[in-house]
């Protein structure tokens, strides 16, 4: 085995973060422990018999490598993936309408959903786009308003498009961004069914921050989202989950947005969740 050539070691507060740039996980360690961390990682091999429980979770991990593993044809697959990937992606907003009112949020929160006639407009529109254009995939994705308060149309034109997808041989996914506040186990299920892979929340700061922004009656809305991310990570272990961190001056307080996450979230939960500020 050797090293992976994307491995980076970052200077971070009192110790190191040791990050994988084409995987993009991490994990920190203490200024006396670097070196030996960076020199078992650089001699896998040297270290087997010694560490051979750490070095599978390095190989698990891509800190790791096989000898004759070429890390440039992951880098090649993932620009080939982006850049020609023969995706039909296809955004459909089911609702205008939303369960919470932001401040900052530019939509105007009209009390509109797709008409019967528009639903069935968009499912011939991707039999016919699936039949006549030469695509591997189609991603749905979901917007709004908050499209889970129309979750029947959600579920009407994806089991259309699986099963377009599947007499065709094509793959398919779908992918939302919700606040989160409607998610719930039964409906989870259902999503795993419709091969969700993808969520994307919005979080807005800290809890006290957040709850001021985004208002339940009677409940933290924050708490809420966080338990429903815990069981996306549950239910569907695959997904990737995007926490959206939107910051201003006064709640951008990354000690208390991460003490706060940790409050709710696991670490055995962890790995499928990551921040985009």
């Amino acid at each position: 085995m050797k090293s992976s050539y994307y491995n980076i070691c970052l200077p971070f507060e009192d110790g190191h973060i040791i990050f994988n740039s084409i995987t993009r996980r991490f994990f920190r360690v203490s200024d006396r422990n670097k070196d030996a961390f960076l020199e078992i990682l650089s001699s896998p091999d040297r270290y087997r018999d010694k560490y051979e429980s750490f070095l599978k979770k390095m190989k698990a991990e891509g800190f790791i490598v096989d000898d004759d593993k070429n890390e440039m044809d992951d880098v090649k697959l993932l620009f080939d993936r982006q850049n020609n990937s023969n995706v039909y992606k296809l955004m459909i907003l089911p609702t205008y309408q939303c369960n919470l009112r932001c401040w900052y949020c530019t939509q105007e929160h009209r009390n509109m959903r797709l008409a019967k006639e528009d639903v069935e407009s968009i499912k011939r529109h991707i039999s016919y786009y699936l039949e006549h254009h030469p695509v591997r995939q189609l991603m749905l994705s979901w917007f709004g308003g908050e499209p889970l308060l129309e979750f029947s149309i959600i579920e009407d034109i994806s089991r259309h498009a699986m099963k377009c997808c599947e007499g065709l041989g094509l793959e398919f996914r779908n992918t939302i961004t919700t606040n989160g506040t409607l998610l719930n186990r039964e409906r989870l299920q259902k999503m795993k069914e419709l091969n969700f892979t993808f969520f994307q929340i919005t979080l807005d700061g800290a809890q006290e921050e957040h709850d001021q922004t985004k208002v339940l009656k009677g409940r933290s809305s924050y708490e809420v989202i966080l338990k429903n991310i815990c069981l996306i990570a549950e239910m569907l272990p695959e997904a990737e989950i995007c926490l959206r961190y939107n910051y201003t001056l006064k709640n951008l307080q990354p000690e208390r947005f991460v003490g706060d996450l940790n409050k709710y979230i696991p670490s055995e939960l962890r790995k499928s969740i990551y921040i985009s500020h």
